[in-house]
């Protein structure tokens, strides 16, 4: 299978599919210092350094049938600026573009906790609703539903898987596993 990776970094959300057994095809981001770094971390993987945020681009990212995105957390993180306007609280909007336009099997979205809770959570929910619409309900729906129990547990059982306070939401079409 084919996996593109946007907002890459040095390849941590990359690693976990790499132990899985996949490879990434592709890695994208806008920092060349990230890039080299996940070059270093991933030998036979192509990486592109692009600026998603930059609409001329989106048609320079392949078909593939598994996209992986970690966009900018700065904004929703407790460690970060907590600035509502930050623009790089918007570029989920890119990834919801790119998966739209690539049309994969699969796609999985990684973030941290502060997404879910912070600014009243308007940003979890403008998220949600951008993969409703855009990926379809039936696709999306009942997993989202599945992130958000979860998530509610997170809040309440420091002993759930999601201990290290990330959102991950994934769909798949219809004829293939969600991861």
């Amino acid at each position: 299978m084919k996996i593109i990776s946007l907002f890459c970094g040095a390849g941590g959300l990359d690693l976990g599919f790499k132990e899985a057994g996949f490879k990434i095809q592709m890695a994208v981001d806008k920092e060349e210092a990230f890039l080299k770094t996940f070059s270093h971390n991933f030998e036979n993987s192509r990486t592109r350094n692009l600026d998603l945020g930059d609409e001329s681009v989106l048609e320079q990212i392949p078909k593939a049938d598994i996209v992986i995105a970690g966009p900018p957390c700065q904004g929703f993180s407790n460690m970060g600026n907590k600035n509502s306007a930050d623009p790089r609280n918007y570029l989920f909007e890119k990834y919801v573009d790119i998966v739209n336009l690539v049309k994969p099997k699969c796609f999985v979205f990684e973030n941290v906790k502060g997404m879910f809770t912070m600014f009243e959570g308007r940003f979890f929910d403008e998220i949600i609703n951008s993969f409703l619409e855009s990926y379809g309900q039936k696709r999306c729906s009942s997993y989202i539903e599945q992130i958000s129990l979860k998530f509610s547990s997170f809040s309440n059982n420091l002993t759930s898987p999601l201990q290290t306070g990330q959102i991950v939401f994934s769909a798949s079409s219809s004829s293939h596993a969600c991861l």
